[in-house]
C-alpha cells in the first residue's frame, strides 16, 4: 500500500479512536432577573460561543429567594451563581464545586438615608441592619470592616434583608445591604439622597459573582464545564465592547420582574459592572489562591467557621494543567496505535509542533500583558508617591510662612509697618496655599468632565491689565521687564468665560515670569475671526528637546533640579491645556531654544460681542451693607464663627450662633432670621439633616452653605437639602457679604 492509500486508512483508525459526540446539555440558573449583571452569558449564548465549545447551555432567569444551591444539586448539568460564602456550604457538607469568579470585587454596599448620618462602621453600633441570610449565610464584608476598625459587630442589630428599599424609607431598618451596580442606582436615580459603606474602603475585598456547580457535574463534564467558562470570558468580553447592544437583549427578554427597570439604569450598571469584573487588568475568571485563603480567615474571625484548616481540595475546579496532562495521555495513546503510519506520523508531530508553538506564543503574549500592567502599576504608584511628597512639600511651605509670622505677631515690640508687613506675607502665602488646593480640584473636575463652563462678555483688555498687575509684582522684585500688548485686531468684548481665561493666562505668564531670571517677558494678544490667541514669550533657560514630551503632565516638570530651584506643583500647564480645550482652543509650546527662551501659544474660542459694559471676572465694588438683617450661622468651629461674625458685623448684622444642626433648628423656631449661614459637616446633626428639617418645618429664609466640600456633586446634595446657595471654603469677606446680599435679594 503507498503513501496516498495510507491516509485514509489513517483518517478512519482516528474516527474509531475519537467518536464524535454531541454538545453537553448544560443549564445556568441566574440569582436574579434579567439584567446587566448577567451580560456576558447573554452574549456568549447570542453569538454561538456556548456552541463553538460543545455546550448547549440554557439560561433561566432568576428570582428573590430562589434556593440556588439546591437547584445545582439536585440533578447533574446545572450551574449557578453564588458569592465567597460558598465556601460555608463546602465547609458544611455540600458538594459544591466553585469553577471561576467573575466579579473580581464583590458588588454588596451598605446603603442608609443621608439623614442617618451612617458614614463610618463606628456608626453602625446600635442600629438596625438588614443583610443577607442572617442566620445561614452572613456576609463577611460588613462584619469584617467593623472588626477592621476595632468594633465589635455583635453591637449590631443585623436581621435578613428582604432586598424592598421600602424597609429603608419607612424606617424599619437604618441600613440594608444592596447591590451598586443596581439598588443604588436606582435610589440615586429618584433623587433619594442616600450614603453608602463599601467593604472594599476598608481593606476588605471579596470575590462577587461566582459560578459554581456540583461535584457529580464536574466529575461528568469536565470538558463542558471547560468550554462553558471559555465561551464565558469570550461573551463578557463582548459584552463590555457592545453594552448597547446587550442592553438591547435584555429589554426584549421576557422576565418576571413586575416592572421593567428604564434604560438609563441598565446603561448605569454596565458601567459599575465593568469596574467589579476588571476586565482591563485582570483576566476574566481568574481566581487567586491566596485570596481565597484570606477570605476563609475573614470568616474564621466572624465566627461562622470553626478554627484549624480547611481541605479545599475538592472545592475548586481541576485547573487546565491537569486537563492538559489528560490530553497529552491520549495524545500518546493515539501515537502508539499509529506507529505503523511512519509516513503519517511525522504529519502528526508537525501539527503538534504548530499547537505547541500556538500555545507558547499565547503564553507569552499573556506575560508581555502582565508584565506591561505591572509596569503601569509601578508608574502609576511612583507619580502618586511623587505626588504626595510635592503636595507635602508645597503645602507645609506656605503653613511655615503663616504659622512663623502668626507667631512673630505676638510680640509687643513690632513697628506698625513691621504689623503690616507680616500680614501681608501671612494673605500671600495663604492665596497661595488656596491657589494650590483650587488647581488640584479643577484638575480633578476636568477630568471627572464636571467643570461648568460660563460664557460672557468680558473685556480681555481689563482682564490681561490685572493679570500683569498680578506679575508685576513677581516680575519688579526679579528685576525682569514685563510687557503686555494688545494687538488692535482685538476687540473690546468678547464672549468666554473671563474666570477660565485669566487663570490660563495667570499660569502660563506666570511660569514664564517664575522661570526667567533676566531679560523679558512678553504677553501679546492677537485676533483674527472668532478665535483669540495670546503669545508669551520669554528669555528664560528654554526647553530641551527630551523634556517637551513631560511639559502638558499632571505633577510633572521636566526635571527634579527645577522643582528644587522654583518649587511648584507641576499642575499649571496640565490645567491650563484642559481649561483651554474646554474654551474651545489649545495651549502650545510653539518654540524654545535652550539657553535662549520659550514661546507659548494660547488659543480660545472668544467670538466678537457688541460694545456694551463687559464684565470683569475679578472687579469688586464696595461691599454690600446688612444692616437690620438678623443672621443665624451654624459652624461647630469656633475660630469660623468669630470670622463670620466680624465680617456679618462690620456690615451692620446682628449675629446669633448654633454649633450644629439640633441647636439652629431650637434657635430656628424660637426667633425670627433673615439668613442662615450652614456648615455641612458638624456633629450631633449635620447642614444637610438640618436644612432638610428647616424645610419640612415651612422655614422659608434663604439658606447658604459654606464648607470646604466644593465639589459639583457635593453642591447637588446642598440644593437637594434644601439649600439655597453655597460658598467654598476659605472664604472672604467680599464673597460672604456678596453672597449673603444677593440671598436676601
Amino acid at each position: 500500500m503507498n503513501a496516498r492509500g495510507l491516509i485514509p486508512l489513517c483518517l478512519l483508525v482516528l474516527v474509531g479512536i475519537l467518536p464524535a459526540r454531541a454538545a453537553d446539555k448544560l443549564t445556568l440558573q441566574l440569582r436574579w432577573y434579567h439584567q446587566f449583571q448577567f451580560a456576558g452569558y447573554y452574549a456568549a449564548q447570542m453569538k454561538g460561543y456556548y456552541r463553538q465549545a460543545g455546550v448547549d447551555l440554557e439560561i433561566l432567569e432568576g428570582r428573590p429567594g430562589l434556593p440556588l444551591r439546591d437547584f445545582v444539586l439536585d440533578e447533574p448539568g446545572r450551574i449557578s451563581i453564588g458569592g465567597s460564602g460558598l465556601i460555608l456550604d463546602y465547609a458544611r457538607g455540600q458538594p459544591v464545586v466553585i469553577l471561576e469568579p467573575i466579579f473580581q470585587h464583590g458588588a454588596d454596599v451598605l446603603i442608609s438615608l443621608e439623614s442617618r448620618g451612617i458614614r463610618t462602621p463606628a456608626d453602625l453600633i446600635g442600629k438596625t441592619v438588614a443583610d443577607r441570610l442572617v442566620s445561614v449565610d452572613p456576609f463577611p464584608g460588613f462584619r469584617g470592616a467593623l472588626l477592621r476598625e476595632g468594633l465589635n459587630p455583635d453591637q449590631v442589630k443585623w436581621i435578613s434583608n428582604t432586598w424592598n428599599v421600602d424597609d429603608l424609607l419607612s424606617g424599619k431598618v437604618d441600613a440594608m445591604s444592596a447591590y451598586v451596580t443596581t439598588q443604588v442606582q436606582e435610589l440615586k436615580r429618584r433623587g433619594i439622597p442616600i450614603r453608602t459603606l463599601s467593604p472594599l474602603d476598608y481593606g476588605i475585598d471579596l470575590y462577587g459573582d461566582v459560578l459554581f456547580t456540583s461535584a457529580e457535574t464536574a466529575r461528568l463534564f469536565p470538558k463542558a464545564l471547560r468550554g462553558f467558562e471559555q465561551a464565558t470570558a469570550r461573551g463578557w468580553i463582548y459584552a463590555f465592547e457592545h453594552p448597547e447592544e446587550i442592553i438591547d437583549a435584555i429589554e426584549k427578554m421576557p422576565t418576571r420582574r413586575s416592572k421593567p427597570l428604564p434604560r438609563d439604569l441598565f446603561v448605569e450598571e454596565a458601567r459599575e459592572t465593568r469596574k467589579l469584573v476588571e476586565p482591563d487588568l485582570i483576566p476574566i475568571g481568574y481566581s487567586n489562591p491566596g485570596r481565597w485563603e484570606r477570605i476563609i480567615e475573614l470568616y474564621k474571625k466572624i465566627g461562622v467557621l470553626p478554627p484549624g484548616d480547611l481541605d479545599t481540595g475538592a472545592l475548586f475546579f481541576p485547573d487546565e494543567g491537569q486537563e492538559r496532562t489528560k490530553l497529552i495521555r491520549r495524545l500518546l495513546q493515539i501515537l502508539a496505535l499509529l506507529t505503523f503510519l511512519g509516513s503519517i506520523a511525522a504529519i502528526w508531530i508537525l501539527l503538534l509542533r504548530r499547537q505547541v508553538a500556538k500555545k507558547t506564543q499565547a503564553v507569552q503574549e499573556a506575560m508581555r500583558r502582565a508584565m506591561d500592567q505591572q509596569a503601569d502599576a509601578e508608574r502609576s504608584n511612583r507619580v502618586k508617591s511623587l505626588f504626595l511628597a510635592n503636595m507635602s512639600h508645597e503645602i507645609r511651605t506656605p503653613l511655615t510662612a503663616i504659622l512663623g509670622f502668626s507667631e512673630l505677631l505676638r510680640k509687643d515690640d513690632l513697628s506698625a509697618e513691621e504689623r503690616a508687613n507680616y500680614l501681608r506675607t501671612i494673605e500671600r502665602t495663604g492665596q497661595s496655599l488656596s491657589t494650590i488646593l483650587s488647581d488640584i480640584l479643577d484638575l480633578s473636575k476636568v477630568d471627572a468632565e464636571r467643570l461648568e463652563i460660563r460664557p460672557a462678555p468680558v473685556s480681555l483688555r481689563a482682564l490681561l491689565s490685572d493679570v500683569e498687575a498680578v506679575l508685576r509684582l513677581r516680575a519688579e522684585p526679579k528685576g525682569i521687564a514685563l510687557e503686555f500688548r494688545v494687538e488692535d485686531s482685538v476687540p473690546d468684548r468678547i464672549l468666554t468665560d473671563g474666570i477660565r481665561l485669566k487663570q490660563i493666562a495667570l499660569n502660563v505668564a506666570g511660569n514664564a515670569v517664575k522661570f526667567t531670571e533676566r531679560g523679558t517677558v512678553t504677553v501679546i494678544a492677537t485676533s483674527a475671526g472668532e478665535t483669540l490667541d495670546l503669545r508669551v514669550e520669554d528669555t528664560g533657560p528654554g526647553i530641551a528637546e527630551a523634556d517637551r514630551s513631560k511639559l502638558f503632565e499632571s505633577f510633572s516638570q521636566v526635571d527634579s533640579s527645577i522643582r528644587r530651584s522654583y518649587g511648584g506643583t507641576g499642575l499649571g500647564l496640565a490645567l491650563s491645556r484642559k481649561l483651554a480645550r474646554l474654551l474651545g482652543g489649545d495651549v502650545e509650546l510653539e518654540s524654545s531654544v535652550p539657553g535662549r527662551g520659550s514661546v507659548f501659544r494660547v488659543r480660545v474660542s472668544a467670538p466678537p460681542v457688541a460694545s456694551e459694559r463687559a464684565t470683569d471676572p475679578s472687579s469688586t465694588g464696595p461691599l454690600p451693607g446688612l444692616g437690620g438683617k438678623r443672621i443665624l450661622v451654624v459652624d461647630d468651629c469656633e475660630d469660623n464663627q468669630t470670622l463670620v461674625r466680624i465680617f456679618l458685623e462690620k456690615a451692620g448684622a446682628t449675629v446669633r450662633f448654633a454649633n450644629h444642626g439640633e441647636e439652629a433648628l431650637a434657635l430656628a423656631a424660637e426667633e425670627v432670621f433673615d439668613l442662615v449661614f450652614m456648615d455641612v459637616q458638624m456633629p450631633v446633626m449635620d447642614g444637610y439633616a438640618a436644612a432638610t428639617a428647616m424645610r419640612e418645618r415651612g422655614l422659608r429664609f434663604p439658606i447658604i452653605a459654606l464648607t470646604a466640600n466644593a465639589m459639583q456633586e457635593d453642591a447637588e446634595l446642598y440644593r437637594r437639602s434644601g439649600c439655597d446657595a453655597f460658598l467654598a471654603k476659605p472664604v472672604r469677606q467680599a464673597e460672604l457679604l456678596e453672597a449673603a446680599a444677593r440671598a436676601l435679594g
